[in-house]
């Protein structure tokens, strides 16, 4: 299981642009270009197609080794270790969700899914940044459960430290440190069992998933959709992460 930031295809088709020919005399046919217009992605035209001048692309390069000294990206080691505490995680949320249904004398097959949100899943990350997760959690497990069995159990792990539950927050969160690395984690409890073999992930980028949702977990699940949106929408990606690594400087 890997939580890296996903890279989302970009295949959007192409508009024909069916160019209006002007008003001719009787007996003139009018005219019709059948040229196409280039690619368009997101709902707004590109303020200008021109590339980069040798010039812009220099000052471009300076800017971004100065913000490699005031905003650095993550070491290859230290998102290892990121990867390595979302499984871990993982595997405590999946013992307590087991715990949870024989507890309840449920029989359910499907367990809680950690997966990344905000500038994790975005793809900007800096060393000693927290990694902001939700837990998507199936029907029988409630949020009361989530900051009170499970919060106890996070307690009780010697490897976790710091933790402190807001479930007061417009998105009730449990903040705590994993291994050293610091979590906010978010939870949101699912309606409806999902069938048998259909990927978590995915099913939950589907507004059908939010029918009857209680209005926390709408706000908590929509911060993974909405990262996920955002990832489809975006031209080019790397420029994308890039200008936003800026503004989160910029914003320190």
């Amino acid at each position: 299981m890997s939580f890296t930031p996903p890279e989302v295809s970009k295949d959007t088709a192409s508009s024909t642009a069916a160019g209006t020919g002007q008003n001719t005399p009787t007996g003139a046919a009018s005219t019709r270009s059948d040229a196409k217009e280039p690619a368009r992605f997101g709902i707004t035209h590109p303020i200008t197609t021109q590339e980069a001048t040798e010039a812009e692309v220099l000052a471009s390069e300076m800017l971004k080794q100065e913000l490699e000294i005031d905003f650095p990206r993550e070491t290859a080691q230290g998102l290892a270790k990121r990867e390595e505490v979302l499984q871990e995680l993982q595997r405590i949320i999946s013992e307590w969700i087991s715990e949870e249904g024989r507890a309840q004398g449920v029989e359910a097959s499907m367990s809680a899914k950690i997966v990344t949100v905000g500038s994790y899943r975005l793809g900007v990350v800096q060393p000693g940044s927290d990694i902001d997760t939700l837990c998507i959690a199936p029907p029988h497990v409630t949020r009361e459960a989530f900051f009170t069995v499970f919060l106890k159990k996070l307690e009780q792990n010697p490897h976790v430290s710091d933790c402190v539950p807001i479930p007061g927050a417009y998105t009730p969160i449990i903040k705590l440190k994993l291994r050293g690395v610091s979590i906010d984690l978010l939870f949101a409890r699912l309606v409806r069992s999902l069938d048998d073999g259909k990927d978590l992930e995915e099913a939950v980028k589907d507004d059908e998933v939010l029918r009857d949702m209680d209005d926390k977990s709408v706000r908590c699940i929509n911060g993974y959709r909405v990262a996920d949106r955002i990832l489809q929408l975006v031209p080019n990606q790397d420029a994308f992460r890039e200008t936003l690594r800026f503004v989160k400087c910029w914003a320190k």
